[in-house]
């Protein structure tokens, strides 16, 4: 929470400007990271806050590369990778 400049910091924080900073984190963060600072908050200052909903959403796709990427990779491998370049499977992980 550094990074989100708090000001004062969390000991001086009163439960409205934790209310604000979350309102004002939600068009930054996915809803996750803001559960986080929320339920940090919380923990360090020993009170209840209502949730905020994120305005970014949140992607909950795989990680897995595309086929673009994996022809991409395969391209710029240097000839001594060679043995590497069939280790990228055309299948993303199950």
């Amino acid at each position: 929470m550094r990074e989100c400049r708090l000001g004062h910091g969390l000991p001086k924080l009163t439960q409205n400007e934790a209310q604000q900073f979350l309102a004002d984190q939600a068009v930054r963060v996915q809803q996750p990271t803001l559960d986080q600072y929320r339920q940090a908050i919380e923990s360090h200052l020993g009170i209840s806050i209502e949730n905020v909903k994120s305005e970014v959403e949140t992607v909950k796709t795989g990680r897995a590369y595309t086929e673009a990427q994996k022809d991409a990779i395969k391209k710029h491998q240097k000839e001594h990778k060679g043995t590497s370049k069939n280790r990228i499977s055309a299948q993303a992980p199950s």
